[in-house]
C-alpha cells in the first residue's frame, strides 16, 4: 500500500502499529503496518502497490511512519554472529 493509503486508514483508526524491519541478507529496510484485525501489510510504491518499498536508511522509514501519522515506531534488527551463524533479534522503541 501506498503512504496516501496508510494516511487514511491510520486517521480512520485501522493501523495500530508500525514496524520498521531489516532487509534479509541485503542492505536496507521495510516499513510494515499491523491493522487492527491482525493483518500486516508493506509500504509499497505506486509503481508496484504489491511489492514492499525499500528505504535505504532507518531515517527515511521513520520519517515514512511519521508522514501516515505514528508518533511511535518499532524496530527489528537482525545481526547474524560470525561464530555459528545463529541470529539474534534486538527490539528498539523509537519515538
Amino acid at each position: 500500500m501506498d503512504l496516501k493509503v496508510l494516511r487514511i486508514l491510520f486517521d480512520d483508526g485501522a493501523i495500530s502499529s508500525a514496524e520498521a524491519v531489516r532487509v534479509p541478507f541485503g542492505k536496507g529496510w521495510y516499513l510494515t503496518c499491523k491493522k487492527n484485525n491482525g493483518d500486516i501489510v508493506h509500504v509499497g510504491t505506486t509503481r508496484e502497490p504489491g511489492k514492499p518499498k525499500l528505504f535505504r536508511s532507518l531515517d527515511a522509514v521513520a520519517s515514512a511512519s511519521t508522514e501516515i501519522g505514528f508518533s511511535e515506531l518499532l524496530v527489528h534488527v537482525k545481526e547474524q554472529k560470525k561464530e555459528g551463524g545463529s541470529t539474534e533479534d534486538f527490539k528498539l522503541e523509537v519515538q
